[in-house]
């Protein structure tokens, strides 16, 4: 039988809710450095959603492909299929209402030609809303288009894609086109802007008379709303920007965050070794190697993102693919300490929290019939454990989307056989941290079947003091690790949701 364990006190709560609120008044802007250029990122909310402009520009034009709705009207509504479960502030809709203004509702329709600032007041209906261009648009103009959407992929990995195809604002002499994008395993919404010049003298175009946001019912109230702008003209053609999840952090990770990494080494040294079909890949498929850390790729391995080599580091490239290429020089050695440093601060807090569920020293599942589930509550739940160890079997975390855990393990973490540690009731991947302290390795491996690992492991794993060992296994989240290796072997792989 499975056993199922409660949060024994609330005593973080408040703590991890002043902290996670912080900018939320005001959209908080932070400069990001690329690899060119400059970023800017907003957020996050009360939920953790955050928006960035970073991403890259890739229109999927489906005009000639997908369904078209409302051609011909103005200030009207389509309700349409998404072909999908898709999460949205922790909630799950397989519909939703277009606009011909420019914007998308869950739960009910909002027709309003007149935007508003989301961050001030609720839209009509308070519904949850997706705005990649609120204005007043048209489609009764001669010579302009349709809404067009269409679902695309496979599952766990479809899209649904959303386009207004050549919209006329009013009175402008030229249409708009734009886009919004659902991703079904990750919950990112993609903008997408083809066209928002409106013509000369349109106050319109760029933007410069709409919202661009997204939002949670009461939104305004509560927090739950990222506005990359209101009525400025800060849009241009070929511009994307992006808003994903990235759930509650349990302790500030900074520069080490998945929001930047997904494999990072502290240079103690650190070996990074991938071999066989291992695959990096995610949102954000970057790996840092620190200091005086090494890297090996060799086989069919796979690195989707950048990889960030330290001027002391060293790269060994026998086969493989790095796909976004490798980055060297001073910005990317100070991106790089700064990583270390904010890990370090990070396992040190995690480990001098005291425990909220108290009743629970360790963790050791040898069958589905040890299976345990552990529920949290909002805020932050702690686990202080001496090993976690699961053979055969399933660990579940469940706490509600503004919750998050903690787990230090002092000695043995181990997850082999065909076993999961699996997330629940709204918690998200970044939501959960295993801090591993000590010394010796954490080793995932259980083996694959038709090139699938059979074991999954759900969140954030840092050791800062331990190599890190995936022969093969899914690991959904992010390893940083300071002991003298990350192997990831055969099959495994990492994906960065975030």
């Amino acid at each position: 039988m499975e056993r199922t364990i409660g949060r024994a006190n609330m005593s973080d709560r408040n703590t991890v809710q002043s902290a996670r609120l912080r900018g939320v008044g005001v959209p908080v802007w932070i400069l990001l450095a690329a690899a060119t250029g400059w970023a800017a990122s907003v957020g996050p909310d009360a939920f953790g959603y955050v928006a960035n402009d970073a991403t890259v520009y890739s229109f999927v034009d489906i005009a000639s492909t997908g369904v078209g709705v409302l051609a011909g009207a103005d200030d009207d509504k389509a309700i349409v299929n998404i072909g999908f479960a898709f999460q949205f502030y922790g909630q799950s809709y397989t519909s939703l209402c277009l606009s011909t203004n420019g914007l998308i509702s869950f739960g009910g329709c909002n027709i309003a030609f007149a935007n508003q600032d989301l961050t001030a007041s609720s839209p009509p209906g308070n519904f949850p809303t997706v705005a990649p261009l609120w204005s007043d648009l048209s489609f009764a103009a001669r010579g302009s288009g349709a809404i067009h959407y269409q679902t695309l992929g496979a599952a766990p990995n479809r899209q649904f894609v959303v386009q207004w195809t050549n919209a006329f604002p009013i009175n402008a002499p030229e249409g708009v086109t734009f886009q919004a994008i659902f991703f079904e395993s990750s919950s990112r919404i993609l903008f997408q802007y083809k066209d928002v010049n409106a013509g000369a003298g349109s106050p319109v175009s760029l933007g410069g008379r709409a919202t661009v946001a997204i939002r949670d019912a009461s939104g305004q109230a509560n927090g739950r709303r990222i506005q990359w702008s209101y009525n400025v003209p800060v849009l241009k053609d070929g511009m994307a920007l992006e808003f994903l999840p990235l759930g509650i952090a349990p302790v500030e990770l900074g520069a080490a965050g998945p929001q930047h990494w997904v494999v990072l080494s502290l240079g103690r040294p650190t070996t990074i070794a991938l071999s066989g079909s291992a695959v990096v890949t995610g949102s954000v498929a970057h790996v840092g190697i620190a200091a005086n850390s090494d890297m090996t790729i060799s086989g069919k391995a796979r690195i989707d993102g950048k990889v960030w080599l330290s001027s002391a580091g060293r790269l060994t490239q026998t086969g493989g693919l790095i796909a976004g290429g490798v980055l060297k020089g001073a910005a990317v050695d100070g991106k790089l300490k700064l990583a270390v440093s904010d890990a370090l601060k990070a396992s040190t807090t995690a480990a001098g929290l005291s425990s909220t569920i108290p009743g629970v020293r360790a963790i050791n599942i040898a069958s589905s019939a040890g299976n345990l589930t552990i529920t949290g509550g909002p805020g932050r739940n702690v686990l202080n454990l001496t090993e976690l160890i699961i053979t055969k079997g399933t660990l579940t975390l469940s706490a509600p989307p503004e919750g998050s855990f903690v787990i230090n393990i002092s000695r043995k973490f181990e997850v082999s056989g065909e076993s999961s540690i699996q997330i629940a009731g709204g918690l998200m991947p970044l939501s959960v941290l295993y801090n591993a302290t000590g010394t010796g390795d954490v080793s995932l491996s259980g083996g694959s079947a038709g090139g699938v690992p059979k074991t999954q492991v759900s969140g954030i794993v840092l050791a800062p003091n331990r190599a890190v060992l995936l022969a093969p296994s899914l690991l959904i989240g992010e390893v940083i690790a300071g002991g003298s290796k990350v192997n990831l072997e055969g099959s495994g792989k990492i994906v960065n949701p975030f």
